[in-house]
């Protein structure tokens, strides 16, 4: 069986939605013919095809290269009408969506769609961008009951929506693999005191930029407090929050390490005394959910799919804004009992995300 998988920036970014898409490439191509779609130019680098864990990156050229989801992709089409048994995107609101559709149907290929969330419920874009998005909404949302099988990453944040748009109970399947089963053993690193944890990709979206105002006021009450970041650095974000950390004195205070291995970042969870996740929006969440399965006490912004992945602060703490936020991570550096309390909450919760178990079953809808 031949199957496509659509994915913006596979193989270049080191998201959560690349990841999830490689890993269920990885697994179905052990017995199907599997090719993610992707670009093949971001930030003036050129990426060419390749194979990897047996999968094929097709990496086709963006005539018009708005932002993330709005791009002029007409290499899409012509690829797609190639002849795929399966053709499957990931992530709503992106404009070739319609050109997807129509190449299912002109081949006859079943059309798949992983969603983590409406498109117009995340806050990082212009206001250009905004209005744009709602206009590819209002024409290409219709579409989506035409899918033959819907993977959902959020069931309380996205479902609704679906059955709104006239999506059947029957075409959603709930997909939240998010964690290894290495995340659950019992070896851990030694914790540091006063250490908050940041693991993401370094952009706007992920609200570094909050987290930084942050500790200007938590080493005001704590003045070794320290936070580590790690994660890919996208569109140089990470030379404009070094400035912003220069500006506030907090140089010895923040750290950047760049992207790490999975090894080295299972030690630095276990060493950091708390968790910050200060996302604008979170489709899951794949870090959070991580930091809970290494049993840590979590903070996150009460934004997308956060509130269910923490089950509204039973197993984490939700903060409003940053003075909320700064406020509360005080609060767990200073309370051992509060931060074990739901760092051992935390740690039973991450286990219905274990990828193993979710990819069983996602894997068996495609035969």
């Amino acid at each position: 069986m031949k199957i496509a998988f659509i994915s913006a920036y596979a193989g270049i970014i080191d998201g959560g939605v690349e990841r999830h898409t490689h890993r269920i490439a990885k697994e179905l191509a052990k017995k199907n013919k599997v090719t993610i779609i992707t670009i093949d130019r971001y930030e003036g680098k050129n990426y060419h095809n390749q194979k990897i864990d047996n999968v094929n990156y097709v990496r086709l050229p963006v005539k018009y290269n708005l932002s993330y989801r709005i791009k002029v992709w007409p290499a899409l089409y012509k690829e797609l009408m190639k002849g795929y048994d399966i053709i499957q995107g990931f992530g709503h609101g992106h404009m070739y969506f319609s050109d997807v559709v129509k190449a299912a149907k002109k081949t006859n290929a079943k059309l798949f769609y992983t969603i983590y969330g409406p498109a117009t419920e995340e806050a990082e874009y212009s206001l250009y961008e905004k209005i744009l998005i709602k206009l590819i909404g209002l024409i290409n949302d219709n579409k989506i009951k035409e899918c033959d099988k819907i993977f959902l990453r959020n069931p309380v944040f996205a479902k609704e929506w679906l059955k709104s748009l006239g999506v059947e109970d029957k075409k959603i399947f709930l997909d939240i693999g998010a964690v290894e089963k290495e995340y659950f053993s019992s070896k851990k690193a030694k914790e540091k005191k006063n250490t908050i944890f940041y693991n993401g990709r370094i952009s706007p979206q992920k609200g570094l930029q909050t987290l930084i105002d942050c500790m200007k006021d938590i080493t005001k009450e704590i003045p070794e407090a320290k936070l580590i970041i790690t994660g890919q650095d996208q569109n140089k974000y990470e030379k404009e929050m070094k400035e912003k950390i220069k500006s506030l004195e907090l140089e010895k205070n923040i750290k950047f390490l760049g992207k790490i291995s999975e090894k080295e970042l299972i030690k630095l969870f276990d060493e950091a005394t708390v968790f910050a996740l200060p996302s604008t929006y979170e489709g899951l969440g794949q870090s959070l959910i991580k930091a809970m399965a290494r049993g840590k006490a979590c903070i996150a912004m009460n934004k997308g799919a956060v509130p269910w992945v923490l089950e509204n602060g039973k197993c984490g703490l939700l903060a409003e804004n940053k003075e909320d936020m700064t406020k509360k991570i005080i609060y767990l550096l200073n309370n051992e009992k509060i931060r074990n309390s739901l760092g051992r909450k935390a740690k039973e919760r991450a286990k219905i995300f274990i990828y193993e178990n979710s990819l069983k079953k996602i894997i068996k809808e495609y035969s």
